[in-house]
Parts: C-alpha cells; structure tokens; sequence
C-alpha cells in the first residue's frame, strides 16, 4: 500500500472507521467508551471543547487508517509533569495491518504535536499500559519521550508506563 498519509480534525462521519481502528487493541467496552468521548467532544463547541480535547484521524487512500488525541491530563499524571501546562497524549492507535514502521503513528504523533503546541501547551504526557509493552512502548521510547515513571491504578491489576516529552 503507498503510505501517503493525511491527518485532519475528526467528525461524526469517521466514528464508525475509529471503531475498527480501536477493536484492533480493544476490549468492546474500551471501544465504546473511547469513541462515546470522541463523540462528546466533537459534539460540543470547537472554540472551547470538552477537557480541551481534540482528536484526528490519520487516513490513506481515502481509508481511515489511525487516530490519535490530547487533552488537559487527568489529575493522576500532573505529578509525572515537568511544566507548568502539560497536555495528556490520551490516544494514538494505528489499524494493525497499517502500523509497523509505515510512518502511520508518527503522522498522527507530529499532528498532536503540532496541534499541542498551538494550544500553548509545552509538554506532552502519554500512559500506556503494559499490554501494549510489545507494541506503543518502543515507539514512544523511539519517538524521544522519555519514562518518567510507572502508575498503579486503584484496582492494582494493570500497571501502566509513562512518559513525558517537552515539546
């Protein structure tokens, strides 16, 4: 396939191809939720949105392919920050037969970037969690953010890595 990657803003018409993109990683629970958060910020103003939550879609031949977000970070990862207005990576999944190496993740990374830096935000946070050791971590790693600890949720069954890149 010929990786002439595009980002652009999601919409209420890409909701069912995030779909697929999130089942390839996710429980049918996570699924929902994910998307239910995508739809409720896409549903509210786009001067002020939701958590300043912003999400994008990486497409390939006209094909949905990725989709990435940022957002205001959840109070729990504020101790991992190392500036005062950080932002939190919340999302970035590419569609399994479209990631390794295609530039997909770094498409969608560079737009959130980007997209951050306008919002004035100087620092990005992401959490992934272990079962994506194999798969999101190197990237990160490989992308220069740096780990800058590990989160134990109340539940204490899944611990989550994090890291933290200026930008």
């Amino acid at each position: 396939m010929n990786y002439k990657i595009k980002t652009r803003l999601v919409n209420k018409k890409d909701i069912n191809a995030v779909k697929i993109v999130l089942s390839d990683w996710l429980s049918k629970k996570e699924v929902i939720y994910y998307t239910q958060s995508i739809k409720d910020i896409i549903s509210t103003s786009l001067l002020k949105p939701k958590y300043d939550g912003h999400y994008y879609v990486a497409i390939a031949n006209q094909k949905i392919i990725g989709v990435a977000g940022f957002r205001m970070p959840l109070p729990k990862l504020l101790k991992f920050a190392s500036t005062k207005n950080p932002a939190e990576l919340c999302m970035l999944y590419v569609a399994a037969k479209h990631r390794g190496g295609k530039g997909v993740g770094t498409a969608l990374l560079n737009h959130v970037i980007n997209q951050a830096k306008k919002r004035k935000y100087k620092e990005l946070i992401v959490r992934s969690a272990k079962k994506f050791k194999k798969t999101g971590w190197g990237f990160y790693d490989h992308m220069g953010f740096n780990r800058v600890g590990e989160l134990l949720p109340p539940d204490s069954k899944t611990i989550s890595q994090v890291w933290s890149k200026k930008i």
